[in-house]
């Protein structure tokens, strides 16, 4: 008798590339557009700030990220005085994704790092050569690190936005600066602002002004990152009522005051 087992294909992927990164003191870097891949990191020196859209995520050395296809972020590094991390970058087919893109930016916690590490640094070593029995063999360190490593991986249930509120949400985005009431966002999209309220709450769990206000304190982390600019200047140009409403707003979505955050940076 015979028994086949057959493996899933859109479990293969398309893409794998592994880099050593390092800084001296301080590096800044910002994902504006939508991730083009997957990211594995883990960092040897340094710390880091991550700042999504709706949380922020610090990662020290030692520590393990992972950073899904399509999400926009901010980071801030700070080393005393290097910084250095590795970063493995990999794409999925299209009908496999799904499960990566339902991943937050998180740092991945309960796995055993040293032991991802080590095959992160064996990736490197077989991706150095160009022989193809070493890149199969670092295809399947690949396999390996990601058996071990998914377990521990939080995945979200999301659901995808509807047009109207897309159409809102990149509105926000490129004109976040400007936005003077949420009035003025929902004329733009040609929605009521009950119904802007309603798409929001449904499908983001949060307000219009909320979703407004991360935008903003999430451009501030970046001014904060220059000296010259003051608290209060940076509340005015990102269009808060006040400087105390701007430390207020501020804290309550990255825990932390302007004044305490920039110190890290």
């Amino acid at each position: 008798m015979e028994k086949k087992y057959k493996l899933d294909e859109q479990l293969c992927i398309y893409s794998l590339s592994v880099r050593d990164i390092s800084y001296n003191n301080t590096h800044h870097f910002e994902m504006r557009n939508q991730k083009v891949h997957n990211s594995f990191g883990y960092i040897v020196d340094g710390t880091v700030v991550f700042s999504t859209m709706f949380e922020t995520i610090s990662a020290k050395a030692g520590d393990l990220v992972f950073i899904p296809e399509g999400c926009r972020y901010v980071s801030h590094w700070n080393g005393e005085p290097t910084i250095r991390f590795y970063s493995l970058d990999f794409l999925m087919p299209k009908k496999s994704a799904n499960l990566w893109r339902n991943m937050s930016l998180q740092r991945i916690d309960g796995a055993d790092n040293d032991k991802a590490f080590e095959l992160i640094r064996k990736m490197c070593e077989l991706a150095a050569e160009r022989d193809e029995e070493y890149q199969y063999a670092a295809f399947g360190v690949f396999y390996n690190m990601v058996a071990m490593l998914l377990p521990h991986i939080k995945v979200n249930e999301t659901q995808t936005m509807p047009q109207p509120l897309q159409a809102a949400v990149e509105y926000i985005e490129a004109n976040y600066a400007d936005i003077s009431s949420v009035k003025e966002i929902a004329s733009a999209c040609y929605l009521s602002e009950s119904r802007l309220y309603h798409l929001f709450r449904e499908h983001l769990d949060t307000s219009p002004i909320s979703y407004l206000n991360s935008i903003r304190v999430h451009a501030a982390i970046e001014l904060l990152a220059d000296p010259n600019l003051s608290i209060q200047e940076i509340a005015e140009r990102l269009n808060f009522h006040s400087e105390y409403y701007f430390r207020k707003t501020f804290k309550r979505i990255t825990g932390d005051l302007p004044s305490k955050l920039r110190k890290m940076l």
